[in-house]
């Protein structure tokens, strides 16, 4: 970044502060523990419980995980999650849809939208693929 170096040392300390292993390893294990220790079928539906960084503190992330299809060895997967800090600035929620590789439990494609704020809304949109081992 092109920034005064007094202005590049406290970005460079807000950065390690807010994107530490202990937080990306947190908001990554959504993406590791999907499914739940049991056979699943299409049409079936489960619950997961993970913690999100929220801005500067951590919220409570509850997913609803529904498994609409199997082509092969795919799963097509929706996730609707409610996000919740505890205050109403920091809550939301975020739709998804997943493939997910059965053999490994990876990844390989997460369209999601993120809705997330109280009284100033932020919307994200974005597309993760994994690759297939």
């Amino acid at each position: 970044m092109k920034l005064p170096a007094e202005a590049r040392a406290g970005i460079i300390q807000q950065f390690k502060t807010q994107f530490n292993d202990r937080d990306v390893k947190a908001t990554f294990s959504q993406f590791f523990e999907i499914f739940p220790g049991k056979k699943v079928k299409q049409g079936d539906s489960w619950e997961r419980e993970s913690t999100a960084k929220l801005g500067r503190g951590q919220g409570k992330m509850i997913t609803t995980y529904k498994l609409r299809q199997i082509l092969g060895n795919k799963a097509i997967l929706s996730a609707n999650s409610t996000l919740n800090k505890g205050d109403t600035t920091s809550s939301g929620t975020q739709t998804a849809k997943l493939v997910v590789d059965i053999n490994t439990g990876l990844v390989l494609q997460n369209n999601f939208e993120l809705i997330a704020g109280g009284e100033k809304k932020m919307v994200s949109r974005g597309k993760i693929t994994g690759k297939q081992l």
